[in-house]
């Protein structure tokens, strides 16, 4: 069987051979004559294509269905130069009998070629493998949100009763879980008739509305409107009655409607490249953002099974610990009813929920529930208060509802080959609802540890007002002051390996009751990890559940301010070792943070190497590990002749068992002049309006130059040469 567009016209010509009849000589017992079949066509033209297709025809058994399953042989194709039939449904006359519902569509705005439409209908025996897996895909229509409003309205007596008696659901987790449940069901409810749609596992689309996929562009305007409608009306007229005459005006319109669209869109582009343009200067990350391609068909060759295997093994790689002192504190209990700081426990106000509601973005996928953010942005003033009276259920019991700690882990290509897994990393979506429940706890955890000071100035990641620039900047002055002092700057900058996913959790409890974080707040973080599990979606397909049980939840909002806490007392750690840091009058500086990444700094080579081992055993004890890889150590010092030009040593990276240096002997000058030019990049940027001359002996100090130093090494004493400006660290 075949169909398409073959550019051939056959008018009324035969496709079978006439007068055909078995000749006993030459033909075999098998042979089969052709039959004549009668074929009717609006197109009494031919031309070279058609004859050929003719030829086809009568050489492999095919028939034209047009005509013959379709009593008129209805044009296929309209133009300039008339209306023709040059689109065909080809198939051997003994499979007539499987095709239904033969014929030639109207024409559409889209096309100049009818559709061919039929249905053809076979005898074969599906199974449960072919029918594939379903799942149900959420996607917000603003036409309908007003419904969804009404619908919600009528529920709200439902919702009411529901959450009337707090103190009485607030019993036990098996309480809090069916409220939770029944909440989600109930507004679920109302919105799967407007929002959910069915999709099987075996690749196929999801479609919707040709209303909703077609939407207006920005430059559609009123008079593109109108040609439409024009065009739409001599198309109908078109396809009542097709004579030359209502086909000549139907060409005068699309071609000026076509005109019409291509003007207004010609301008548009005009007007979004100058917007474009200005933002390169105005917002610069916008400006790359605009430009940043999202390919999410990656994965392809890869199997639903490797990633599951992939994400179920990550747990292996992780250095697993345990701490006394952590183990005995969560043994012991946390007491609900004694917080330190009454701010973290108080009741969760209106005030708090709609400001939760603000922060949620539109677009975003839901997680297992299904539930999207436009559900709550769009109805806060119709459920904002049930939510609120939820939410103070769950905090006074103490009780993480469980299905808001199931996951929907999505694998996102990063770099490299596309089929190995490995080069894949795993974004987790959590339950809409729960985002807003957990985006209240952090803010006040956050508002909490700002003002009281909780969080050390040396982090810069996760602070508000605070950025990488930042980091630089301070990292920058300090270099400067001892340049400035003739003194040289040592420094290592360490990237930790899987920072949320190696977080041991019992010890972090216990770093947050230190910190200050107790009762009710504590109770329901700690609630939130007993049973974390996520599944997997590859296209449309889901893996089974895997359990969690090491790590902080992947896109939950609470987890950076957490590995802040986690990491908190590294700087407390290491400056009750003797000889670490930098010494400034009354102001000591052990190390800056950002998020995974670090710089443990000295103005000794013996000084920075006791901070790497004391790091090294700090890791050890709390089950983190440092990324080889993106771990360099670098000097700066000033401009000066080194005692050996020809043979440099560059340090590669940190061995994880001992903290120690490792050298490579490099023959080549060997000199990265990255850190130098974001450094120039910065000092223009946070002193503009300053004398030039301020930045020049910087300039000077940052020149390529190596030093020769000695570090001192448990086994020996080896001789290395630092490169200056090697890496920028978290630029």
């Amino acid at each position: 069987m075949i169909a398409g567009d073959m550019n051939s016209r056959v008018g009324l010509k035969s496709d079978y051979i006439a007068y055909d009849r078995m000749n006993s000589i030459l033909d075999s017992d098998d042979y089969v004559p052709d039959l004549p079949l009668d074929r009717t066509s609006m197109d009494t033209q031919f031309n070279s294509y058609g004859i050929q297709l003719l030829d086809v025809c009568k050489a492999t058994g095919l028939r034209i269905c047009n005509g013959r399953l379709e009593p008129k042989g209805e044009y296929t194709y309209c133009g300039y130069k008339g209306s023709t039939v040059i689109d065909y449904l080809l198939c051997e006359q003994c499979n007539f009998k499987y095709i239904q519902s033969f014929k030639i569509s109207d024409f559409n705005i889209f096309s100049d070629h009818a559709i061919l439409e039929f249905k053809v209908v076979i005898n074969c025996k599906s199974t449960e493998n072919d029918k594939g897996n379903s799942f149900q895909y959420t996607k917000w229509f603003a036409n309908k949100r007003d419904e969804f409003r009404r619908r919600l309205i009528t529920r709200l007596p439902e919702l009411n009763l529901l959450l009337s008696d707090s103190e009485a659901v607030a019993a036990d987790r098996n309480t809090v879980d069916s409220t939770v449940n029944r909440f989600v069901g109930i507004i679920n409810d109302e919105a799967k008739p407007l929002f959910y749609k069915e999709v099987r596992s075996n690749n196929v689309k999801v479609q919707f509305d040709n209303n909703d996929i077609l939407k207006r562009s920005e430059w559609f305007d009123e008079t593109c409107h109108v040609k439409k409608n024009e065009y739409l009306e001599a198309l109908r007229l078109f396809n009542d009655v097709k004579t030359d005459e209502n086909r000549y005006q139907l060409m005068i319109k699309k071609k000026q409607y076509k005109a019409c669209i291509k003007d207004k869109r010609r301008k548009h582009k005009i007007v979004r490249m100058r917007e474009i343009e200005a933002l390169k200067s105005k917002k610069p990350r916008d400006f790359w953002k605009f430009f940043s391609k999202k390919n999410n068909k990656r994965g392809d060759n890869i199997s639903l099974n490797d990633f599951y295997e992939y994400f179920n093994n990550l747990s292996d790689e992780i250095n697993v610990t345990t701490d006394g002192e952590s183990e005995d504190f969560c043994r012991n209990g946390i007491s609900v009813d004694d917080p330190v700081f009454a701010e973290l426990d108080s009741v969760i106000t209106m005030e708090e929920v709609r400001q939760a509601i603000k922060s949620l973005k539109r677009g975003k996928a839901g997680g297992n529930d299904g539930m999207i953010n436009e559900y709550f942005i769009e109805t806060g003033d119709i459920i904002g208060s049930h939510l609120r009276d939820l939410f103070n259920i769950v905090l006074s019991s103490g009780h993480f509802p469980s299905a808001w700690m199931e996951g929907l882990i999505i694998p996102v290509f990063k770099k490299g080959d596309d089929s190995n897994v490995q080069n894949y990393r795993g974004i987790t979506l959590v339950s809409s609802i729960s985002k807003i429940f957990t985006s209240i706890l952090n803010k006040r955890m956050s508002d909490w540890s700002r003002e009281n000071n909780i969080i050390s100035d040396s982090q810069f990641g996760f602070k508000k007002g605070l950025s990488t620039t930042d980091a630089i900047f301070c990292l920058h002055s300090v270099i400067s002051h001892m340049l400035n002092n003739e003194k040289r700057f040592y420094s290592t900058f360490i990237d930790m390996r899987k920072c949320f996913d190696s977080v041991y959790r019992n010890a972090l409890w216990f770093k947050m009751s230190k910190l200050g974080v107790g009762g009710k707040m504590l109770t329901i973080i700690r609630s939130m990890y007993e049973h974390v599990k996520c599944r997997i979606r590859h296209g449309n397909e889901f893996s089974d559940f895997i359990e969690i049980a090491v790590g902080l939840k992947q896109g939950e909002i609470c987890s950076p301010l957490l590995w802040s806490m986690f990491i908190e007392d590294l700087e407390l750690y290491l400056g009750t070792r003797p000889g670490s840091g930098l010494n400034f009058d009354d102001l000591t500086l052990i190390l800056f943070l950002y998020a995974d990444d670090m710089v443990l700094f000295s103005d000794t080579v013996q000084g920075l190497q006791q901070s790497l081992e004391d790091l090294h055993m700090y890791c050890d004890r709390w089950g983190l590990s440092v990324n080889i890889d993106k771990t360099k150590v670098m000097v700066f010092r000033k401009r000066g002749p080194t005692e050996n030009s020809k043979k440099d040593t560059v340090i590669e990276t940190l061995k994880k068992e001992n903290m120690r240096l490792k050298e490579e002997t490099n023959e080549q000058n060997y000199i990265i002049q990255s850190l130098r030019s974001e450094v120039r990049k910065l000092t223009m940027m946070m002193s503009s309006g300053r004398d030039e001359k301020e930045d020049r002996p910087v300039k000077r100090r940052l020149d390529n130059n190596r030093d020769e130093d000695m570090i001192h090494t448990p086994d020996k004493k080896t001789k290395i040469t630092f490169n200056v400006g090697e890496k920028v660290w978290a630029y």
